[in-house]
């Protein structure tokens, strides 16, 4: 039984919805529904009723959330034991010379495909899900996640790819592309369906030139999943359905 699932019935249970839940623990709503039904799929029982209106827990998961909020309240004062006396919390800031940046941080924007997954995977701990030879590459976090949370591609230019958000779904998918158009961002590439990840996707060049992804239905890699990671062939990296895929797409362009 997962934490966060226990976690997240808890905040659902006392928020009494999901979409607030959601924004209580800062994750999509897809994600908080999905933890849902595993821990009911686990438990064998339903913990709560959906309407409309909202989510009601059931006599059972009435039951369920105390024990729940109980254990993770002891996860956290486990957590809190074991920390080191006096350690430091909170955001530290770091006086550096301008050199500083790109000499330790040129690998965040590298072209290379190969030095970008090294840099991400040592820096942030981020885990290769699959790439296709040398042109792309998409890593996923290692306690539960997307299938990818960014992806690079390989380009003359720096800069990374693009980075992938998570949705309720393809009519939300093909809203936020149809949004982002009407508000000037006219470069992109959707609606479609990837290979990799199984998602539904819509691309929009953000202001910085890489792109965002929204993202719905995607394959989901939970925590302690061994995921088979494949060197797929170049057009399994692209989609099942969709338009073309413009010239400019697979060109770097960080500003």
């Amino acid at each position: 039984m997962d934490i966060e699932e226990l976690q997240t019935f808890v905040a659902v249970a006392d928020a009494g919805g999901v979409s607030p839940a959601a924004g209580r623990l800062g994750v999509a709503k897809s994600i908080v529904s999905r933890r849902l039904a595993r821990l009911e799929a686990e438990l064998g029982v339903q913990l709560l009723t959906r309407s409309t209106r909202g989510a009601a827990v059931t006599e059972a998961g009435a039951m369920f959330r105390d024990y729940a909020a109980r254990v993770c309240a002891e996860v956290d004062a486990a957590r809190e034991a074991i920390l080191p006396a006096g350690e430091l919390r909170g955001r530290l800031r770091v006086a550096a010379p301008l050199s500083f940046g790109p000499t330790h941080f040129a690998p965040v924007f590298t072209p290379d495909i190969a030095r970008a997954i090294d840099f991400y995977a040592r820096a942030l701990g981020l885990r290769l899900s699959d790439r296709s030879r040398d042109a792309v590459a998409f890593m996923h976090g290692r306690h539960g996640s997307d299938h990818h949370l960014v992806a690079f591609a390989s380009s003359s230019a720096r800069g990374w790819h693009h980075s992938s958000w998570d949705v309720d779904g393809i009519e939300a998918v093909g809203k936020g592309g149809e949004q982002m158009r009407k508000a000037g961002y006219t470069e992109g590439w959707g609606t479609g369906r990837h290979v990799l990840g199984s998602n539904y996707f819509h691309y929009v060049r953000d202001p910085w030139g890489s792109f965002a992804e929204y993202s719905a239905d995607i394959d989901f890699i939970a925590t302690g999943m061994t995921w088979p990671t494949g060197d797929h062939a170049p057009e399994d990296s692209l989609y099942l359905w969709g338009p073309e895929v413009p010239d400019y797409f697979f060109h770097n362009s960080e500003a």
